[in-house]
């Protein structure tokens, strides 16, 4: 059978628009087809087909009724009179007018006695094609079967005026909560939720107030004047009553009244049977939520039993650390996962000022190092190897460890890969705005006293009652876990967003030295105290000026027994003394060692025994030990030179020639050095790892091209014998 798109297709551009004026829509000036869909959406909307039935006489009614529950919802015209008990005039009117309402469709099928033979007709009867008389058949589509059926159910148990919102919800489909859910301009992604999910979130803005009363106050004059009508008249009022005071034409009443209804601002139902207009008691008389003040964060009761601290300069001196170990060394990771080898791992977390505890998989205070290392560009992958890069010199040269603390800050405040160890486990964290729950931390610390003990639990308790969806609004939230799972979200709270955000207190502003963390004699973290030279930080974000270093202030102690003790460590000086000293050990004064191994490691490395003398001498509150100066000089004479080149040697068997390679300007390029009559040492040009010739090839072909018979030899075989 034809569906009622197809329906409406079939008829003439007359009955098209004889349906529209039965249906009391606007003048149309389309075509045909455009006629056709615009009716097709008018009968497929609820709300319009009410206002159709309302038109409608009880006889009408009963036999839409009855059409729906035969074969095929399909009877033969000339058999409705006994049927319904109705005068063959009666039928014959009463089908006519539901036929220009667009309701039921009328055709001439083939018959044969009383099945259909029409094809499109014949699954309803049963019937096969053949000959047989011509009679007239009404019929019943399936989409406006749909919308009756769902209206007479509404009729039996209309929506009450005093249902909540989630209860009304339950007589909309999922399409139709999505248009509301458009209307509100909420994001629905594709494919849409489930229909449970969409109200959930429609209920969330309705629940709102001043969104409410933001929406009224933006609604156009006609729907906005309908919407103060019905609150005059208490919410609610009857559709006689309503076209009396409106004083409104048909087409438009219904036009903002369907307007309000989009937005679920006003509501239909029935009520002894008249139909009437309600705004949902929820909207109309909303319950504002008691505001209560959250709880202060309190101070601790009594100090902690363990206290811990860290330096201001501790991250960013462990990251000098790590960049001078890769300096040195050749640090290849793991091929599995990009990783540092347990070896490495557990030999650099010795080295570091605030060493990490190692667990099976790595140490989270390396990772974060290393995070920031790589985050800062100093370090990058190559192939599988880890590398310095050139922005390292100036990182630690020139800049203060001041400064440097200042930039991990606003890295740890706006990187969204930078994760508190230990709390983002399961799916359901990896989309948190941890950055932005991070800077409501930094700023409602920034409002306590410093260098005073506040318990961690009364912080938690605060942002609980404060600013529960501190990492992920409430509507993202509902997303996840649904509105009639709100309540076991707030239930698991303290051990979700709670735990996330002791946390950043517990390690990220206390690895950043900006917090002092106190625990007690079970280990369990129960107070914090801001430092007082870390309020200022914390207060501005870090966009304060940093005060100028004193130059005058020598960092070092220089003793007889070639250790070196770092009193007022600064990066530019440490940097330069990480070159030649190694580490002896962190203490409360961290102590490095000259060794004999150290300097020629780092004479190896360009640093000559002038400059580390020099520093010494400018950096130690003592003179340097003759001693210590005496085995520096000698262990730095001690070292014999030898440079490695890995060369390309171009050779001729004429002087001349070479001679004129090095004249040309196509060829001079090529010669680096020549290093005999015949011989020169030249530059490869460059190729890449889709070219199909070599180095070789390519300057050979070159060399050609300007008028030299080029032969390279690129190896030499197991006979000492040339290859090409």
């Amino acid at each position: 059978m034809k569906n009622l798109l197809g329906r409406l297709m079939g008829r003439s551009y007359d009955e098209l628009k004889k349906t529209a004026a039965a249906l009391q829509l606007p003048p149309f000036k389309g075509g045909q087809n455009e006629l056709a869909v615009m009716l097709y959406r008018e009968l497929m909307d609820e709300t319009a087909v009410k206002w159709t039935w309302d038109e409608m006489s009880s006889e009408e009614h009963q036999f839409l009724n009855w059409l729906m529950e035969q074969r095929g919802m399909a009877a033969f015209v000339d058999s409705l009179s006994l049927a319904l008990s109705l005068s063959p005039a009666e039928a014959e009117t009463l089908v006519a007018h539901l036929s220009r309402l667009g309701v039921v469709d009328m055709e001439e099928v083939s018959a044969k006695s009383n099945r259909v033979l029409a094809a499109q007709y014949r699954f309803a009867y049963g019937a096969t094609m053949g000959g047989g008389d011509e009679r007239r058949a009404v019929s019943l589509s399936n989409e406006v079967a749909r919308v009756l059926k769902k209206l007479g159910q509404e009729l039996v148990a209309p929506p009450r005026f005093d249902a909540s919102l989630s209860s009304l919800f339950d007589y909309y489909e999922l399409g139709q909560l999505e248009q509301i859910a458009l209307a509100w301009k909420l994001k629905i992604s594709q494919p849409a939720y489930y229909k449970e999910e969409i109200a959930d979130l429609l209920l969330e803005v309705l629940s709102q107030p001043e969104r409410i009363s933001s929406a009224i106050g933006s609604l156009p004059a006609g729907p906005k004047t309908l919407y103060n009508l019905i609150c005059n008249k208490e919410g609610r009022i009857s559709l006689a009553d309503l076209r009396k005071r409106a004083g409104l034409l048909e087409s438009d009443l219904r036009q903002y009244l369907r307007y309000l209804a989009q937005r679920f601002l006003v509501l239909e139902t029935y009520s002894e049977a008249r139909r009437w207009f309600f705004i949902p008691k929820d909207i109309f008389q909303p319950h504002l939520p008691v505001v209560n003040e959250p709880p202060p964060v309190e101070p601790a009761a009594i100090e902690p039993t363990v206290m811990r601290t860290t330096p201001p300069y501790a991250l960013a001196w462990d990251i000098l650390t790590v960049l001078n170990f890769v300096q040195q060394n050749s640090v290849t990771l793991t091929a599995q996962d990009s990783r540092l080898p347990k070896r490495l791992i557990k030999r650099i977390n010795e080295m570091l000022l605030v060493p990490g505890e190692l667990n099976d998989d790595a140490d989270d205070r390396l990772d974060l190092v290393l995070h920031a290392a790589l985050s800062l560009d100093l370090l990058h992958h190559e192939a599988s190897n880890l590398v310095v890069t050139p922005r390292t010199e100036d990182w630690a040269a020139n800049l203060t460890f001041g400064a440097q603390q200042r930039r991990l800050f606003k890295l740890w405040l706006d990187d969204v890969h930078w994760f508190e160890p230990l709390v983002y486990s399961g799916g359901y964290w990896w989309s948190g705005n941890v950055t932005a729950g991070r800077k409501k931390v930094v700023e409602k610390l920034a409002a306590l006293e410093p260098g005073r003990w506040y318990s961690a639990l009364s912080l938690m308790r605060y942002f609980e009652q404060a600013d529960p969806y501190v990492f992920r609004s409430k509507a993202e939230t509902l997303r996840y876990v649904g509105y009639r799972n709100l309540g076991r979200f707030q239930e698991e709270w303290p051990q979700r967003e709670g735990r996330v955000l002791l946390k950043i207190v517990e390690t990220g502003l206390h690895w950043l030295g900006l917090v002092d963390v106190g625990y007690d004699d079970e280990g369990q973290f129960i107070a914090f105290r801001i430092k007082p030279e870390a309020h200022e930080l914390l207060a501005t974000n870090g966009d304060n000026n940093l005060p100028k270093p004193n130059a005058m202030l020598k960092m070092l102690l220089l003793q007889p027994n070639f250790e070196v003790l770092v009193f007022h460590p600064e990066s530019g000086p440490l940097w330069r003394l990480l070159k030649f000293a190694d580490l002896a050990r962190h203490d409360m004064v961290s102590v490095y060692t000259i060794t004999k191994d150290s300097v020629m490691r780092a004479v190896e490395n360009g640093t000559s025994v002038s400059e580390m003398l020099k520093f010494l001498a400018e950096q130690s509150q003592r003179e340097v030990p003759q001693n210590v100066a005496r085995s520096i000089e000698d262990w730095g004479r001690s070292i014999k030179r030898v440079r490695l080149t890995d060369a390309t040697i171009l050779e001729v068997d004429d002087p001349n020639v070479l001679d004129e390679l090095a004249a040309s300007r196509k060829t001079s390029a090529f010669l680096l050095r020549r290093i005999s009559p015949t011989l020169a040492l030249v530059n490869l040009p460059e190729t890449n790892a889709w070219s199909r010739t070599s180095a070789m090839q390519k300057l050979a072909k070159s060399l050609k091209t300007a008028g030299y018979s080029a032969l390279a030899l690129e190896r030499a075989n197991g006979n000492g014998q040339a290859e090409k």
